[in-house]
């Protein structure tokens, strides 16, 4: 399959493609891209705020204690203000994969975390669980294990949760850059808008990976 797109740290393929069609699940390199995106756009002039990609989000989850120490330390997690991890309930620690996705958002500097779920999961909460876990003892911050489910709108099939995922980090993102990093506001991902955003939203991301390849040619 041929590359349609590189994107700074991203590239899709066809294939990546092919999960923004209606009632596919959303893969790890399209979630990556939204990532990139932000940060390219959006947060380009912020510096409090940590997007994790999948694939680095599997290494935290389910690698060694000495690995996770040297990502999260590479990350320079204990100095940003909230970071953000894609969670998917796969147990592989080569491929990102799994069925389910969802939103976990932490705050070293507030000592709170939080798991957003458009289709609550215990294997995800697990998962966010363990996260949380590799973070307070890397951060030395014993309140960040404490992790609050959050109140979110919520899918109403079994194949949108990445959707929901990449639109409830564009919200919580563009709240923190509207007040400079002070005010998650975790009330606006409970909107009854945000399914509305889902709606569109494989067809926003398939526009916008066209123009930026057409601009890359």
């Amino acid at each position: 399959m041929g590359i349609i797109l590189d994107f700074h740290d991203c590239l899709l393929r066809d294939e990546d493609l092919v999960t923004l069609n209606e009632g596919e699940w959303v893969n790890d390199n399209i979630i990556q891209f939204a990532m990139e995106y932000l940060r390219r756009t959006l947060l380009a002039t912020v510096d409090n705020v940590l997007l994790v990609d999948p694939a680095v989000t599997q290494i935290v989850k389910l690698a060694d204690a000495r690995s996770v120490a040297m990502v999260l330390d590479s990350l320079n997690c204990k100095h940003i203000d909230w970071i953000f991890y894609a969670i998917n309930d796969s147990l592989s620690t080569t491929s990102s994969g799994g069925t389910h996705w969802s939103l976990l958002v932490m705050s070293p500097t507030h000592e709170k975390s939080y798991h957003l779920d458009s289709l609550p999961s215990e294997g995800n909460y697990g998962c966010a669980l363990k996260i949380a876990d590799a973070m307070a003892e890397h951060c030395d911050r014993s309140g960040l294990r404490t992790v609050l489910q959050t109140n979110v709108a919520k899918q109403r099939n079994s194949w949108d949760c990445g959707l929901y995922v990449i639109v409830f980090l564009e919200i919580l993102c563009k709240n923190l850059f509207e007040t400079k990093g002070s005010a998650l506001m975790l009330d606006s991902v409970a909107s009854e808008s945000v399914s509305s955003s889902v709606l569109s939203k494989r067809s926003v991301l398939k526009k916008l990976i066209a123009k930026l390849s057409s601009a890359d040619n």
